[in-house]
């Protein structure tokens, strides 16, 4: 089956109402999934050019808890992408075992071993590792749009590797 994924991220603006109506939007789309992102503003940083955007869309525990009941509502299931341990355990607190890790993140080790379920997304041109027994799905993330008939991985010729 392929998994259609509502990207919300922070395009709510820390307006939990309308990330409510986001989520039925999604779902009377035929969305299978609704995901948000996570960060601890304290592990922001300062120099971020999007950092006062991020500081009005930030998630606390309680806003997260109404928008996981609103995903249970609607029928789709809750995504979130942690940029932080902390975020990640705060996803933990609430239930949350499966993740998606965004391309920025995925040769950290700060996430990897913690025993959550992950969608990862590489960065294009890297060779992806299949050797993580956690990692559900393995992405290329290519933010270049229009995506250039070059970065098409089948053009590429890429392939997964142990």
């Amino acid at each position: 089956m392929t998994e259609l994924i509502a990207e919300l991220a922070t395009a709510h603006g820390g307006n939990v109402a309308l990330a409510e109506d986001m989520i039925a939007a999604a779902a009377d789309s035929g969305a299978h999934t609704v995901k948000f992102q996570h960060f601890t503003l304290s592990k922001l940083n300062p120099a971020d050019p999007q950092r006062e955007w991020l500081e009005q869309s930030h998630l606390d525990e309680k806003a997260t808890e109404r928008l996981m009941r609103a995903c249970q509502r609607e029928g789709v299931q809750f995504l979130s992408t942690p940029f932080d341990f902390e975020a990640l355990k705060m996803l933990g607190r609430l239930g949350v075992t499966r993740c998606k890790m965004a391309s920025s993140e995925a040769a950290s080790p700060w996430w990897q071993g913690t025993g959550y379920t992950y969608v990862v997304s590489y960065p294009w041109g890297h060779v992806i590792p299949t050797g993580n027994a956690n990692v559900e799905a393995r992405l290329i993330a290519i933010p270049l749009y229009p995506t250039p008939l070059e970065a098409n991985s089948a053009r590429l010729g890429m392939r997964s590797v142990s």
